[in-house]
């Protein structure tokens, strides 16, 4: 178990696919490369919980309580805005 609990979700459902010489320890070794140094909580934009956690199957951080995703896009002037949706 990670501390991700999105990794031990997609390790979960990883786990139910195999065949065409996709096997256990590929995904496993897929799985842990996919979130290799993402173990650290956010805080949610959206509900405010300490349990938001980057989600490789989303390509971003998910909150686990509320199912907010945070969203960075470029603003007009170049910096960074943070969006929750």
């Amino acid at each position: 178990m990670s501390v991700n609990p999105w990794q031990d979700v997609h390790a979960e459902d990883d786990r139910a696919y195999t065949g065409d010489g996709y096997t256990a320890a590929m995904s496993r070794a897929l799985t842990a490369s996919e979130y290799a140094g993402e173990d650290q909580a956010h805080t949610c934009g959206n509900c405010g919980s300490g349990r938001a956690f980057y989600r490789a199957t989303v390509g971003a951080v998910m909150c686990t309580a509320c199912s907010a995703v945070r969203v960075i896009r470029d603003g007009e002037d170049g910096t960074a805005v943070e969006r929750w949706i």
